[in-house]
C-alpha cells in the first residue's frame, strides 16, 4: 500500500497563499490602480481602432482602387503596430 500525507509540508505555489477577495472589491481595487487603468485604456484604444478599421477599411479604401489583398495587408500592419505600441507602452508603465 502507498500512503500519502494529508497535506504537503509547503504550499504548492505562491498563489495558494493569496487570500480571496470579494469580486466587487477587487474590481474597485483595479479601477483605482493607475498602472492597470493605463494599460487597459491603451489596449482598449488599440483594440477599438483595429476593430473600427477592420469593419470599415474595405468601404473606406475601395473607392481608391485598392484590392482586397492590399486592404487586408494594411489591416494586418495596423494590428501588428498596435501590438508593438502596447508592448512599448507596457515597458513605460
Amino acid at each position: 500500500m502507498i500512503f500519502f500525507k494529508e497535506s504537503p509540508p509547503t504550499l504548492p505555489s505562491l498563489g495558494s497563499m493569496a487570500q480571496n477577495i470579494e469580486f466587487k472589491k477587487s474590481i474597485c481595487l483595479l479601477a483605482h490602480n493607475k498602472k492597470f487603468m493605463s494599460l487597459a485604456l491603451s489596449y482598449g484604444a488599440v483594440n477599438g481602432t483595429y476593430n473600427f478599421y477592420g469593419s470599415l477599411l474595405g468601404d473606406i479604401l475601395d473607392p481608391y482602387g485598392f484590392s482586397s489583398k492590399n486592404i487586408s495587408n494594411f489591416g494586418s500592419a495596423t494590428m501588428i503596430a498596435g501590438i508593438f505600441a502596447t508592448g512599448l507602452f507596457c515597458l513605460y508603465v
